[in-house]
């Protein structure tokens, strides 16, 4: 149940400043070790890989790029027009799966767009991930990425 409130359309609010993050981050941690009986000074990193529960910032990036590759493979409808690199050039360029992001307004307020992180996040996968057209297997690939980016930081 806090899970599902806690990331309740957190594509759209997530990409708020980092001092707000950090707040719901504390809470998140705090709830994860009352539910599992940890104590107090169980490392949260350790935590959330023995119970795969992400972090709330790379949850955030887990449901963009899931958005993002839905949108891609037309698994859902979005009047978002994507273009790839491979539409421009007539020629094969390592860029060629990229979304090339064409905003004539990239930041507003100081704070990058939702899109364009997205879409910058997206651009960051490697190919063999870009290329699953499933979008469970995707999902999955994402979220072993994400856990051994914890693993090794």
């Amino acid at each position: 149940m806090f899970h599902s409130i806690v990331t309740y359309n957190i594509q759209i609010w997530g990409n708020t400043f980092s001092t707000q993050l950090d707040v719901l981050q504390k809470v998140q941690n705090k709830a994860i070790k009352n539910l599992f009986c940890y104590n107090f000074r169980t490392a949260t990193s350790y935590i959330h890989s023995e119970n795969t529960i992400l972090p709330l910032k790379y949850h955030i990036n887990f449901k963009l790029l899931s958005q993002v590759h839905m949108i891609m493979t037309n698994n859902i409808n979005s009047n978002t027009q994507l273009i790839l690199n491979s539409n421009i050039h007539n020629y094969n360029t390592r860029t060629a799966q990229n979304i090339r992001i064409i905003s004539s307004r990239r930041r507003f307020n100081n704070c990058e767009t939702v899109y364009n992180f997205a879409f910058k996040l997206y651009n960051e996968l490697p190919q063999d991930i870009k290329k699953i057209s499933s979008i469970c297997l995707f999902k999955k690939k994402v979220k072993e990425k994400i856990f051994n980016e914890i693993r090794n930081s």
